[in-house]
């Protein structure tokens, strides 16, 4: 199955329903859209451009059917190029529909001599640990979506 098609049509329809997902309870979405980056002449696969408590900021999902060893590189040069296109903080979230996904967090640590001086840190959804329950009982479409990646999901056939 490629998700990356069908992930951006379920958010670009459903994004407010769906930003308990990321995280971002009470913000409101302002925008959704597909972005290109120019510097890197490719687009990310959704961006989501958010008002909560008067702050404007976008959220950056990227959406892996499969874990990769370079995704907390990719997401940091996608992130800070975003940052500087779009003069605004940029929130990134990978979204793995299918196990196993990333062993822990996604971390992109910057070095100089051996010594740590920057951390980036980028969200994950890993939606075989939701319940799909959760999904079911909010009503949300755009959850209700998700439910056969949930935890549980197959049983609401």
């Amino acid at each position: 199955m490629k998700t990356d098609s069908e992930f951006k049509i379920l958010f670009k329809k459903h994004a407010a329903e769906l930003l308990a997902l990321t995280g971002d309870h009470g913000a409101r979405v302002l925008n959704v859209d597909s972005v290109e980056v120019r510097e890197l002449r490719r687009s990310v696969d959704c961006v989501m451009k958010l008002e909560h408590e008067g702050q404007v900021y976008y959220r950056h999902l990227e959406f892996q059917a499969e874990t990769r060893p370079d995704m907390a590189f990719r997401c940091f040069r996608y992130n800070t190029r975003l940052i500087v296109q779009l003069e605004a903080p940029v929130v990134t979230t990978v979204i793995y529909p299918f196990r196993p996904g990333p062993r822990g967090d996604l971390v992109f640590p910057v070095e100089v001599g051996g010594r740590e001086v920057n951390r980036w840190r980028f969200d994950t959804v890993r939606l075989w640990k939701l319940d799909a329950r959760w999904a079911l009982d909010t009503g949300e479409p755009g959850l209700m979506a998700l439910i056969p990646f949930m935890r549980g999901g197959m049983t609401f056939r």
